[in-house]
């Protein structure tokens, strides 16, 4: 009885957006993220359910009032978002529980309002945010005091994939050893930035402007990390 399920979770796994189990061990810069996404849009959620379709897959729906479209097509005044997995621990899956969920998988709470980078919709109808958790950005406060921040609190918005992977090894583990983080100081923005700066920064990288990470880094930082 369990191969049609793991049948199904392959495929699924084939089927997913890219972004959902190509990126789940890679730390994407904003510029990847951008860069990898087909829509981006701010929204408020509305409401969630969760539930098995029809070739017994578990998802969770989302639906959101979109706010703003600042990339890609999405359609009119609601977006619809059905993610792989549960929010729930599961049991309502049965022998499926151990693989209802997924780690590092956005949840949205109804009435909060999110900047979401969203990957491609599969064949089997399923979206998620570019990295998962680095592709969803959660908005506090209000007019020009907006903040954003993701699942990984913007760490890792200057992560540097341009060097060597032998030498981001290196440099990552002497990090690691000396100070327990994964990320390089140069690589780290700690916290919420302004969504008003966040905002002209994504502007400015959609004309073609191309910000190095220092660029990228002041643009964020004034205004930006909480003190």
């Amino acid at each position: 009885m369990r191969i049609p399920w793991m049948v199904g979770l392959l495929a699924v796994m084939s089927c997913l957006s890219p972004s959902l189990f190509g990126t789940t061990l890679k730390l994407l810069s904003l510029r990847e993220i951008l860069t990898q996404s087909s829509r981006v849009v701010v929204g408020e959620c509305l409401d969630y359910r969760e539930g098995i379709d029809s070739k017994g897959l578990p998802y969770t729906q989302y639906s959101f009032r979109l706010l703003e479209k600042i990339k890609g097509d999405s359609g009119g005044k609601l977006l619809s978002i059905r993610q792989f997995g549960l929010v729930s621990d599961g049991s309502s899956a049965g022998p499926r529980r151990n693989v209802a969920r997924i780690a590092g998988m956005p949840h949205y709470q109804p009435g909060s309002t999110y900047l979401l980078f969203l990957g491609p919709v599969s064949r089997l109808g399923f979206s998620s945010p570019v990295g998962l958790a680095q592709g969803a950005f959660r908005m506090t406060g209000r007019g020009a005091g907006r903040r954003v921040a993701n699942g990984l609190g913007n760490r890792n918005l200057l992560v540097d994939t341009s060097r060597p992977v032998r030498e981001k090894v290196e440099l990552r583990r002497t990090q690691m050893e000396q100070t327990g983080s994964a990320l390089l100081p140069d690589e780290q923005i700690r916290d919420s930035v302004s969504y008003t700066r966040f905002r002209e920064v994504l502007e400015r990288m959609l004309s073609g402007e191309r910000l190095d990470r220092r660029q990228l880094r002041e643009a964020l930082s004034e205004g930006g990390s909480k003190p």
